[in-house]
C-alpha cells in the first residue's frame, strides 16, 4: 500500500480515531444485541484488524485498552476495585483474545497478502475472504466466551457453543464489511481525482450491505423477542392455573382429613398416622398434619390422659387462651411425630393470628390459611402456610346445631407446592418471586436455589416484561411476579437466528469476494493503462470495454438475485391484498417457482439441521421390518431396471421381522444408502442383503448392506465421505447433482439409535454401504385396515378449527365421505355447541385463540355426560412428545397436519358408533 505523508500528530489522530472507533462502534452494534452477551455484528474486529495492518504490533495496546474499556463500561456499577475481582480477569482475557486474533489476522495480512484492494491475486483475495475473514476469528471467540464461562457468574453454559459460534460469526461479519471500508477510506487520501470513483462504490456498497445486515438482524431478533415474550405470557397463565391446582389439592387433602376424623369415632395415634402417611406420599408438600381438639379449662386434665394414653408418656399443655373465655385449642395427634414433639399439648388458640384463622375457619365453615411462616423444625427454614378445617360432631346437640369438636391441620410447605405446579421448562424461563400484599420482602422466589435464607427483597418490582399474578386462597393473597430470564430470551428461536447469521456471512462474504475481484480486475486493467502509454487510445477502449464489462457482470448478478426476490416480495404483496382464492393459489405458485432457485443452496442444510441441533427425537414403536424391506424394493427395482441395472433383494431375516425402533428413519438410511448406489452405478448391479449377525432372546443385532458395483472410492476420500457437504470428487454437482447430505444424514441418524454406518469400497470394483444396529424384538402387530365400502354417512361431527382455509378442508373432506360437520372457530364454541346438539365425535385443533383445544378437552371431560364421546386432535404439532401430550390431556386419538383423507376415514371408521 503507498504510504500517505502523514504528521506526527495526523499519525496520532488516526490511531485515537480507531481506538474511539473500535469503542463506539461496540457500544452502538452491542445495543442491538441487548438481551445477549454476544453482540451479533462486532465491526471492531475489523477496525482491530487494519491498525494492526497499519502500525503493527504499536496497535495492540490500544485494542487491549479498548477493549477493556468497553467492557468495563458496560457493568451497572463501575468501581475500578472491580479489576480486582474476577470481572478484571474476564475483561483482561476478552481483551487479551481480541488483541491476538488482530495480531495474527495483522501478520497474515502485511506478510502474505497485502493490501487487498491493491492484490492481483485471485488466490490472495480468497485467503484474505476465507482464512483472515472467517478463519481467524475463532481465536476471539473461543477466548472471549472461555472467559464468560470461567469468570462470569451470571453466564450460562447451556448455550456456550452457540456463544461460540454467534461470537466467530459477528466477527466474521465485522472483518468482512469494515476492512473494506477502511481500507477504501484511506485510499482516498492518495489516490487521483479520476481513480476514487471505484472506491467510492466500494465504501457505498459495502456500506449499504452493512445497513442490510443490520436492519433484518434487528428486525429479526426484535419479531423473535417478541414471539418468546408471548410465549412467556400464555406460560405464566400455564403457571397461574397449575399453582391454583396445586392448592386445591391442599383444600381436598385437609378437607380428607377432618372428613377422616369425623368419621372415625375412635380414633386412634396409630388409624390417624396410617391416613395421614397415605395423604403425605401423595402430596409431598404436606410437612405434617395435626388434629387439633377443643377443650374448656375444666377438661384438660382429661385432655392430658389421653395425651397419655396416646403416646405413653406424660405431655402438658402449654399456651395461654388470649382470653379466659377462649377455649383451648390444643394439638392432641399430629403425624409424622418425629422432628413434631414439641407441638404435641401446645394451644394453637394462643397465638392471636392463628386465633384469628381459627375464628374465620368456624364462621365460614371452610377450610382457612394463615399467612406465610417459616418452618424452624426443618432442617433449614423453610416457607410454609397452615390450613385449619373444622371438625364437627357428627350427633347433633341439644339446640340442634352443629357442635365444632376440633380442627384438622396441615402444614404444607410452599416450595414442594410450587415445584409441583411449575416444571423445569418453566423454572429455565423464568425468575420469579412470590409474597404477601402490604410486604416488600419475598417469600420465595428463584434467585436462591436452596431457599435457605428466610425472605428475600422483591428484585422484579418495576422492572421491564414482569407479569405480575394475584392468588386468593382460603382467605389468603399471594402476589406472584414473573420475568422472562434474558438467557431465554437470547436463544428462544436458536435454530432460525443461527441460519440467519451464518446465510447472512456468507451472502457478505460472496458480496465483499465479488467486489474485491471486481476491483482486482480494476487494478490490473489500471497497471496495464499505465504501462502501455504509448498506445493511450487503445489502451483507453479496453478499460471502457473492461468497466462495461464489469457493469454488466454486476448487473447480470444482480438480476439474478434481484428477479425471483422482486417475485417472492411482490407477489406476496399482492396476496394480502386479494381475496380471491385461485388468485392467491396461482401467486404462491409463483412465489414457489420464484423461491426455489434461492432454496435449493440450502435446502440439505436445512435437512441436516435437525441432527446437528440436537433436537431429534426418534421413535421407539413396533414395525415390521419385512415390510420396509418390501417398499424400498418397490421402489428402487423399477428405478434400478431402467438404468439397465440388475436389482436383487437378498432377505435372510428369520420370521417374524417385527422390532421397536423408528422405522421411518431407518427406512431414511436405506433409502439414502440404496439412491447413493444406485447414482454412482453405470453397470452392473446393486444387492440390498438383510441378516441377523447375533441375537438373543430379546434383541437381534441386524446388518442392512447396500452392494454396488460402481466407481468405487479411493482410501483417502472415503475417510471424508461421511462429512456434510462431501462427495467422491469435486465433480460430482456436475455430473451425478446433490449436495452430499445423504450419508452424512445417514450416518449420524445410525449413531442416534446406537449403530453405524460403514463402508468398504475398491475404486473401479464398486463400494459396500453396511448399516449395522441392535434392535429390540417384539411380537407381530395387529393392522388394520378400512374397508372400502365403509359406510360414514350417519355421523355427527363437530369441527373446532379457527382457521377458514383449514375450515373449508376439512368441510370438504368430511362431505366427500358423506358426513354432516358442525364448524367452530374455538373451543369455548365448541363446547357450547356440545351442549345444544347432539354429535357423535369431535374433530379439536389445538391451537386456537380464546380458548385451545387442550384447554377445551379438558373442561369437555370434566363433564358426565361427554366423558366418553370421541375427541380427535387435529393439529400441526406432529412431535411425538405433542402427541403424548395431546393423549394425557385426554384425545382419543392424534391426527397430524397436512390431513391425508384416507388416514382420516381410517381414524373415523374406529369411533363409528
Amino acid at each position: 500500500m503507498p504510504k500517505l505523508k502523514l504528521s506526527p500528530l495526523q499519525h496520532a489522530l488516526l490511531y485515537a480515531c480507531l481506538m474511539l472507533g473500535y469503542l463506539y462502534s461496540g457500544s452502538f452494534f452491542s445495543g442491538l444485541s441487548a438481551q445477549s452477551q454476544v453482540v451479533l455484528i462486532w465491526l471492531p474486529a475489523g477496525i482491530a484488524l487494519f491498525g494492526v495492518y497499519l502500525w503493527s504490533w504499536r496497535f495492540l495496546p490500544a485494542i487491549f485498552l479498548a477493549s477493556a474499556t468497553f467492557n468495563l463500561t458496560a457493568q451497572d456499577h463501575l468501581q475500578l476495585s472491580l479489576l480486582l475481582t474476577p470481572l478484571g480477569a474476564e475483561v483482561g482475557l476478552i481483551a487479551l483474545g481480541a488483541s491476538l486474533q488482530a495480531a495474527v489476522g495483522g501478520v497474515i495480512l502485511r506478510r502474505y497478502i497485502g493490501d487487498p484492494l491493491i492484490c492481483t491475486s485471485s488466490l490472495k483475495i480468497l485467503l484474505f475472504i476465507f482464512v483472515i475473514g472467517i478463519g481467524v476469528n475463532l481465536i476471539s471467540a473461543n477466548i472471549g466466551v472461555y472467559a464468560l464461562s470461567t469468570f462470569n457468574s451470571n453466564y450460562s453454559n447451556e448455550h456456550h457453543w452457540l456463544n461460540v459460534l454467534n461470537w466467530w460469526l459477528g466477527d466474521s461479519l465485522g472483518v468482512l464489511l469494515a476492512t473494506p471500508v477502511l481500507f477504501a477510506l484511506y485510499h482516498l487520501g492518495f489516490l487521483p481525482k479520476g481513480n476514487k470513483k471505484s472506491h467510492w462504490l466500494i465504501v457505498a456498497t459495502v456500506s449499504i450491505a452493512l445497513f442490510s445486515v443490520t436492519f433484518t438482524t434487528v428486525i429479526f431478533h426484535k419479531n423473535s423477542e417478541l414471539n418468546s415474550l408471548k410465549l412467556s405470557q400464555r406460560e405464566t397463565k400455564v403457571i397461574e392455573n397449575a399453582i391454583y391446582r396445586q392448592l386445591n389439592n391442599s383444600l381436598v387433602h385437609i378437607h380428607s382429613l377432618a372428613s377422616f376424623i369425623q368419621n372415625t369415632p375412635n380414633l386412634t395415634t396409630d388409624k390417624f398416622d396410617s391416613y395421614v402417611a397415605q395423604l403425605i406420599a401423595d402430596e409431598p408438600s404436606i410437612k405434617a398434619m395435626s388434629w387439633n381438639t377443643i377443650n374448656d379449662k375444666d377438661s384438660l386434665l382429661n385432655l392430658q390422659a389421653r395425651l397419655f394414653e396416646h403416646y405413653q408418656r406424660p405431655i402438658s399443655i402449654q399456651g395461654t387462651p388470649l382470653s379466659k373465655s377462649d377455649p383451648y385449642i390444643v394439638v392432641e395427634m399430629i403425624s409424622p411425630l418425629l422432628g413434631n414433639e414439641k407441638a404435641l399439648g401446645f394451644n394453637v388458640n394462643s397465638n392471636p393470628k392463628r386465633n384469628t384463622v381459627l375464628t374465620q375457619a368456624e364462621k365460614a365453615n371452610t377450610p382457612q390459611a394463615t399467612s406465610i411462616i417459616q418452618l424452624v423444625q426443618s432442617d433449614y427454614p423453610e416457607a410454609g402456610f397452615l390450613l385449619f378445617s373444622p371438625v364437627y360432631q357428627l350427633t347433633r346437640n341439644a339446640t340442634n346445631k352443629k357442635q365444632l369438636i376440633g380442627y384438622a391441620t396441615g402444614v404444607f410447605l410452599v416450595k414442594e407446592l410450587l415445584s409441583k405446579a411449575i416444571t423445569p421448562y418453566q423454572e429455565d424461563m423464568f425468575h420469579l418471586e412470590l409474597y404477601e400484599p402490604g410486604t416488600n420482602r419475598a417469600f420465595y422466589d428463584s434467585f436462591d436455589e436452596l431457599q435457605k435464607t428466610n425472605v428475600q427483597n422483591l428484585q422484579l418490582l418495576g422492572k421491564e416484561n414482569v407479569t405480575s399474578l394475584t392468588f386468593n386462597f382460603s382467605g389468603q393473597t399471594w402476589l406472584m411476579n414473573l420475568q422472562p430470564k434474558n438467557d431465554y430470551l437470547a436463544h428462544h428461536p436458536n435454530d432460525l437466528s443461527i441460519l440467519l447469521i451464518c446465510f447472512q456471512v456468507l451472502i457478505v462474504a460472496f458480496i465483499i469476494l465479488l467486489i474485491l475481484l471486481m476491483n482486482n480486475r480494476q487494478t490490473i486493467l489500471n497497471h496495464l493503462v499505465s504501462v502501455r502509454t504509448k498506445d493511450l487510445k487503445r489502451e483507453k477502449q479496453l478499460s471502457e470495454q473492461a468497466n462495461k464489462a464489469k457493469s454488466r457482470f454486476l448487473a447480470n448478478m444482480s438480476h439474478e438475485i434481484r428477479t425471483p426476490l422482486n417475485a417472492v416480495i411482490g407477489f406476496s404483496q399482492l396476496a394480502k391484498q386479494t381475496k380471491d382464492t385461485d388468485t392467491i393459489v396461482d401467486y404462491i405458485d409463483k412465489i414457489a417457482l420464484s423461491s426455489s432457485s434461492l432454496l435449493n443452496i440450502v435446502n440439505d442444510i436445512l435437512d441436516i439441521s435437525k441432527i446437528e441441533s440436537d433436537k431429534l427425537q426418534l421413535e421407539n414403536i413396533p414395525f415390521d421390518l419385512l415390510g420396509i424391506l418390501q417398499r424400498v424394493d418397490a421402489m428402487f427395482s423399477p428405478l434400478v431396471q431402467n438404468k439397465g441395472l440388475q436389482w436383487n433383494l437378498n432377505n435372510s431375516l428369520p420370521q417374524p421381522t417385527w422390532y421397536l425402533g423408528d422405522p421411518v428413519r431407518i427406512e431414511q438410511i436405506l433409502i439414502n444408502l440404496c439412491s447413493n448406489a444406485i447414482k454412482f452405478t453405470q453397470s452392473g448391479s446393486v444387492t440390498l442383503t438383510a441378516q441377523v449377525l447375533s441375537q438373543s432372546s430379546t434383541e437381534h443385532t441386524l446388518s442392512l448392506a447396500v452392494i454396488d458395483t460402481g466407481v468405487g472410492i479411493k482410501p483417502e476420500i472415503a475417510k471424508t465421505l461421511f462429512s456434510a457437504f462431501t462427495q467422491a470428487d469435486d465433480s460430482t454437482s456436475r455430473r451425478f447433482g446433490g449436495t452430499g447430505l445423504g450419508l452424512a444424514i445417514s450416518k449420524e441418524l445410525s449413531l442416534l439409535m446406537g449403530g453405524d454406518v460403514t463402508l468398504t469400497s475398491d475404486e473401479g470394483l464398486g463400494s459396500t454401504f453396511t448399516f449395522r444396529v441392535t434392535l429390540t424384538t417384539t411380537a407381530p402387530q395387529a393392522t388394520s385396515q378400512v374397508e372400502p365400502d365403509i359406510d360414514l354417512s350417519n355421523i355427527r361431527i363437530l369441527v373446532a378449527e379457527d382457521n377458514p382455509i383449514n375450515q373449508i378442508v376439512i368441510q370438504e373432506m368430511l362431505r366427500t365421505l358423506n358426513i354432516e360437520a358442525v364448524l367452530t372457530k374455538d373451543g369455548q364454541e365448541a363446547i357450547d355447541t356440545l351442549q345444544q346438539q347432539h354429535f357423535d365425535l369431535i374433530l379439536m385443533d389445538c391451537q386456537m385463540p380464546a380458548l385451545d383445544g387442550y384447554e377445551a378437552t379438558k373442561q369437555i371431560r370434566t363433564l358426565p355426560e361427554f366423558q366418553h364421546i370421541p375427541i380427535i386432535a387435529l393439529t400441526a404439532d406432529a412431535m411425538p412428545e405433542d402427541k403424548a401430550h395431546a393423549l394425557d390431556v385426554g384425545f382419543n386419538f392424534h391426527l397430524a397436519k397436512p390431513l391425508d383423507i384416507k388416514k382420516l376415514k381410517l381414524c373415523l371408521s374406529q369411533f363409528k358408533l
